[in-house]
């Protein structure tokens, strides 16, 4: 039996007048599957079609190029996938399809790539019943995002489009699967998987999986992820012409912090590999695709202090040339370890804040104070460290006294602070979810709207949940003062944002401190480049 792996475009909205509107990063999760499958010996093949494709739109070259507008027509997906005749959409998706191969395939897996918005969705939803008809495989979905899943094979499935899904980390659910659809047993007993039985969604058991599998990137068009000369696009003169290829990686799950709004408030794991495997990993994934950059994606690289100070050793003591980007608490550090993480290659730390008010970090149960975070963030600044700090506006009881004190916070230390990532407050599966009224919420209810328009914030992505504040706003009332306090907040700092609004960030990051190895050089470039837009 052989299995295909594939990616499925993804087109965001916000950038569709960009020159590279997609991550530029190879993806992980079918990288990690590809690797699993083939340890037990099965055949797979794996693919990315929203790199091939946005790719394909971007070179000036190509004149036939894929309208992905016709996926914000949701009236219109939904006549094709309900069954309609759509002569003009076909010809779109076939020009996606045609960007790969399905010669022997029996089982298709389709990962969907989030980015806040359904157009991922309609545009796997679609792509499904185009190859279901001509291919008459069986496909199934799967993605790191359970929602995102579960919403898309509410559709898929009950039109019979899509035969399965796979809910989360995908290794033994997949396997499973696939060695009974061979034998045809039944799927009573395959974990993490949904599907349908007269008429109903069938949710089988949920187990993590608390291995870690080395990625692989074979098969995937790994010149498709390199940047050539990031800095080409920006008439800056006498600048090498250096190409950037970024791995991803991961090697801890979990998060030894339980700050009530994210989901591994709610999970009982942190499991990490030791430092001596990841040096190895690492010096195997340089050394077999010639790429010394990697972004890895933990939740919390520094889940302690000797953690993350013997990671930093093991790298350096095998001498293997990297750079590197990661999240970080803005605790468990110090002038010593911040000086091991950069000589271990870091460029980029993202610090998740949340919020500059003390009343609001005791309330998300951060275990941060606003000293400790103004501390760490002007000595990572002094070790040219890029400091990003992630912000939250909208939190349950949060009001314009907190979220100025977050706008001072920012002013205050911008300085220190290099890229600003800006949230409305969205409630996610979490500790939050779980226990509304311990923390003040009520009238909690599942909504799962999805909006591609709209200037206000919360009307750019996906809504999960509403609710009402208990003592406090309704939420209509809520969401119109998230919005407000989000639009004051981000014009408030705006002129501090030291980014540019498009995926090619990272590779220029790279690429700039390869050159100057220092903050302040990159960031006249940086400058630059932003004011060009």
């Amino acid at each position: 039996m052989k299995i295909k792996l594939l990616r499925t475009p993804s087109f965001d909205v916000q950038f569709k007048n960009r020159p590279l509107t997609c991550s530029i990063l190879p993806p992980l999760g079918i990288a990690t599957l590809t690797s699993y499958i083939k340890t037990i010996g099965m055949d797979v093949e794996q693919d990315d079609l929203n790199i091939k494709t946005h790719n394909f739109n971007k070179n000036p070259k190509n004149e036939n190029k894929i309208d992905f507008s016709i996926f914000l027509n949701k009236k219109r997906i939904k006549n094709y996938i309900t069954g309609g005749n759509d002569e003009y959409l076909e010809e779109t998706l076939s020009k996606i399809a045609d960007k790969t191969n399905f010669k022997n395939v029996d089982v298709l897996g389709l990962s969907i790539h989030d980015n806040l918005t359904d157009v991922p969705m309609l545009i796997t939803l679609s792509l499904a019943r185009y190859l279901k008809e001509k291919y008459e495989f069986s496909i199934v979905i799967g993605s790191e995002i359970p929602d995102l899943v579960l919403e898309t094979f509410k559709i898929g499935g009950r039109l019979n489009i899509i035969d399965y899904a796979i809910v989360g980390e995908g290794q033994i659910g997949l396997h499973k699967l696939l060695n009974n659809i061979e034998v045809g047993k039944k799927l009573s007993d395959v974990p993490n998987l949904l599907y349908y039985e007269n008429g109903k969604i069938i949710e089988n058991k949920s187990i993590m999986d608390n291995n870690f599998y080395l990625p692989c990137f074979d098969g995937l068009p790994i010149k498709e992820y390199t940047v050539e000369q990031p800095i080409k696009n920006y008439k800056i003169d006498n600048l090498p012409k250096n190409k950037v290829l970024i791995l991803p990686y991961r090697f801890i799950k979990g998060c030894p912090n339980k700050c009530i709004f994210c989901p591994s408030s709610t999970q009982k794991r942190l499991i990490a590999l030791p430092p001596e495997k990841v040096a190895d990993d690492i010096e195997t994934l340089r050394k077999k695709y010639k790429c010394r950059y990697f972004y890895f994606l933990n939740a919390t690289i520094n889940i302690s202090e000797i953690y993350v100070n013997k990671l930093c050793d093991e790298i350096n003591k095998h001498d293997i040339d990297i750079r590197w980007t990661d999240s970080a608490r803005l605790n468990h550090l110090n002038k010593k370890t911040l000086l091991n993480m950069k000589k271990s290659g870091v460029v980029r730390l993202v610090f998740g804040l949340e919020t500059g008010s003390p009343r609001m970090l005791n309330y998300i149960q951060k275990n941060l104070t606003i000293d400790e975070a103004q501390k760490n963030l002007k000595l990572s600044h002094r070790m040219d460290i890029w400091n990003c700090v992630e912000i939250i506006i909208g939190l349950p009881h949060e009001n314009e006294i907190d979220a100025k004190k977050t706008i001072n916070f920012i002013n205050k230390n911008s300085e220190s602070i290099d890229t600003i990532f800006m949230h409305p407050f969205n409630l996610r599966p979490s500790e939050l979810l779980k226990n509304p009224f311990r923390y003040g919420i009520t009238n909690v209810q599942r909504i799962m709207k999805w909006s591609n328009r709209g200037k206000e914030p919360l009307n750019k992505r996906l809504v999960r949940y509403r609710f009402d504040e208990i003592g406090g706003l309704k939420w209509n009332e809520k969401r119109k003062k998230t919005n407000i306090m989000w639009k004051t907040a981000h014009d408030s700092v705006n002129k501090k944002m030291r980014f540019i609004s498009h995926f090619e960030k990272m590779p220029l990051l790279f690429y700039l401190y390869d050159i100057f190895n220092n903050k302040k050089n990159v960031r006249e470039i940086y400058e630059i480049v932003k004011n060009s837009y």
